[in-house]
C-alpha cells in the first residue's frame, strides 16, 4: 500500500493515519511531537508546512526525509527556500492561513494592540500554558494567565 501524506491535514492526523510520523518529525528537529499533550492539542490546528515555517526548518529537509521514509507528499507546500520545488502539485502557495485580519476601526486601543501579536505568537503562548500544565502548574493560575492574554478574543 502507498503511503501518501497530505500536507493539508494536520500533524495530529497525519500520526494518528501513519505512527511513523512522529519519529520522522522527531528527527527533524520538531521534538515537541512526542508530547501527547501538544500533539493532541496544538497538533489538531498544526500542519506540517506551517509548523517549518514556524521553525524555520526547510520543506526540502521535510520532503527529503518523508521521501526516504518511503511517503509520497500531497497537498500544498510552501516555498521556503526560494526554490523551484514549491510545490508537490505544483500549485501556488497558499497565502490565506498568513493574513492577518486588519483591526476594525470601532475597536479600543487596548484591542488594536492585541491584534498585533502574531499568529505564531499566539501558537508558542498556548504552547507555553500547556507545557506549564504539563509540568504540574496549578490549572487556576494557568487559567487566570490564560484569561488575561486572550481576554480580546470572542
Amino acid at each position: 500500500m502507498e503511503k501518501k501524506l497530505d500536507l493539508s491535514k494536520s500533524v495530529y492526523d497525519l500520526v494518528k493515519e501513519y505512527p511513523e510520523v512522529i519519529d520522522i518529525m522527531k528527527g527533524l528537529g520538531f521534538s515537541e511531537i512526542t508530547n501527547k499533550v501538544m500533539l493532541n492539542s496544538v497538533g489538531k490546528i498544526m500542519t506540517i508546512p506551517k509548523g517549518a515555517k514556524m521553525k524555520g526548518v526547510s520543506m526540502i529537509d521535510i520532503v527529503s526525509a518523508f521521501m526516504k521514509a518511503g511517503f509520497t507528499l500531497e497537498g500544498e507546500m510552501p516555498n521556503l527556500q526560494g526554490d523551484e520545488a514549491a510545490s508537490a502539485k505544483d500549485a501556488p502557495v497558499e497565502t490565506a492561513a498568513t493574513q492577518v485580519e486588519e483591526p476594525k476601526a470601532s475597536q479600543n486601543t487596548e484591542t488594536n494592540e492585541e491584534d498585533t501579536v502574531t499568529d505564531s505568537e499566539r501558537v508558542e503562548q498556548l504552547k507555553g500554558f500547556l507545557k506549564r500544565l504539563g509540568t504540574g502548574e496549578e490549572l487556576g493560575s494557568v487559567r487566570e494567565d490564560f484569561a488575561s492574554q486572550f481576554k480580546h478574543v470572542e
